[in-house]
């Protein structure tokens, strides 16, 4: 009986440790990105509700369960950086979690549609998990940079898209090609698969996405596509 009742009290230490180190590790993330939020002005929240991304068509937020996002900063503009929103979001794939924090910027372009880029193939389609607007398609890969061959690029409308896809994008999408990237409809998304940004990296993140944000705006708007929608 002793025995049992040692055994017990070992199991309900060692549990409740448990829940203790989870809690100091969230807290510690929380804290860590409040002040960081807090020091770039902007503000912080621990859930949002993701609805407003979802409508966009951003593939992996709509493939995604959750409706809420943890740990959402919203930061302002300054001197080097668009304003950014920043979140930590899980999805499940059949390869299992995925857990990354996600880039987010207003990215208005004269073009509709939707485009998805990443080095590799890591979104699945989920019947169960309805997107917004039409399917995406595989970008024609002899209308692709050839720097980009094998990438995984897909989009809606898939012509169309192909207009984003300028020399100095591509340079940008070689330089970081670990990332995920995605723009629907005036959103931007960046992220790495299965990384949750440390608080200390945001600045250098944020003016990394910004470059892009720049980059695809030079694209659209640059002599003889200003007509990109037509």
């Amino acid at each position: 009986m002793l025995t049992f009742i040692a055994a017990l009290t070992i199991l309900i230490t060692f549990a409740a440790l448990l829940l203790w180190l989870g809690r100091l590790t969230v807290s510690s993330r929380q804290r860590s990105l409040q002040d960081t939020a807090t020091a770039l002005k902007g503000t912080y929240a621990h859930w949002h509700p993701t609805l407003t991304l979802r409508q966009a068509g951003l593939q992996l937020v709509n493939l995604g369960e959750a409706r809420y996002a943890q740990h959402w900063c919203e930061i302002p503009a300054d001197s080097d950086c668009a304003p950014a929103r920043f979140c930590d979001f899980t999805l499940m794939t059949r390869t299992g979690p995925h857990a990354q924090t996600l880039v987010i910027m207003e990215c208005p372009l004269p073009l509709e549609g939707r485009l998805m880029i990443s080095r590799r193939r890591w979104l699945d389609d989920d019947v169960m998990s309805p997107t917004q607007g039409s399917p995406m398609l595989c970008l024609p890969e002899s209308a692709c940079p050839d720097r980009l061959q094998g990438w995984n690029l897909t989009g809606s409308p898939p012509h169309r898209m192909l207009r984003l896809l300028s020399e100095e994008v591509t340079d940008w999408l070689l330089a970081h090609h670990h990332l995920h990237i995605e723009w629907a409809n005036g959103i931007l998304l960046a992220c790495q698969p299965d990384y949750l940004i440390e608080a200390s990296e945001l600045s250098h993140v944020l003016r990394d996405v910004t470059e892009l944000h720049t980059r695809l705006n030079r694209t659209c708007f640059s002599a003889g596509t200003q007509n990109a929608d037509e």
